[in-house]
């Protein structure tokens, strides 16, 4: 597992550890973003959790290693 691992960070560092798999939309607005002004927004407080709330899964996994380098 450590040589799959130390793989996977080699090709990082030669990608200048940019990965490719977590969804960025904002890229496209970056030149948008950058000479807009700064807003304060107010302060935000999420609402209490209740036993009937249903909460979102997340969208993205990131695998350390490779699926078929875990044995059966």
């Amino acid at each position: 597992y450590l040589d799959c691992l130390w793989a996977q960070v080699q090709k990082l560092k030669k990608d200048r550890w940019q990965e490719r798999h977590i969804l960025r939309p904002y890229i496209a607005f970056d030149s948008v973003l950058c000479e807009a002004l700064q807003h304060n927004l107010p302060p935000f407080t999420p609402p209490a959790h209740s036993d009937d709330a249903v909460y979102p899964m997340p969208h993205v996994v990131f695998r350390m290693f490779d699926y078929t380098d875990a044995p059966e």
